[in-house]
């Protein structure tokens, strides 16, 4: 039997609507059972429960290691900062002052002593 176009439209329009309808209440009874969200639900039912906790352990080992890789390079800059500043003192003889400031406080120290 052929429908007409109308009825056609109005079975594929309820199909849908009943698809729709098992799908939400699969959605939910997912979610009730622990899921984190609707993605997480739908790629659980694709791939499995099994890979999708490997993929999401995967994803955060991936996210401690960019973090870990970013926190080296604050570090790196702010030494890289640190012997840039030291470099600039260098040329500018700096250390030499510096040099003679505690020469200063060490000898002022030791007539402290002696006295």
């Amino acid at each position: 039997m052929k429908l007409r176009p109308l009825e056609a439209q109005v079975e594929y329009a309820e199909r849908e609507r009943s698809y729709m309808a098992k799908y939400r209440a699969k959605n939910r009874l997912r979610l009730r059972q622990g899921e984190t969200d609707r993605r997480h639900a739908r790629y659980i039912e694709t791939y499995g429960r099994k890979i999708f906790q490997a993929y999401l352990n995967a994803r955060q080992a991936n996210r401690y290691l960019a973090e870990l890789k970013q926190r080296q390079r604050e570090a790196y800059d702010i030494q890289d900062h640190a012997r840039d500043e030291e470099d600039e003192a260098w040329l500018r003889g700096d250390h030499y002052l510096h040099r003679l400031e505690d020469e200063e406080e060490d000898l002022s120290d030791a007539d402290s002593v002696h006295v």
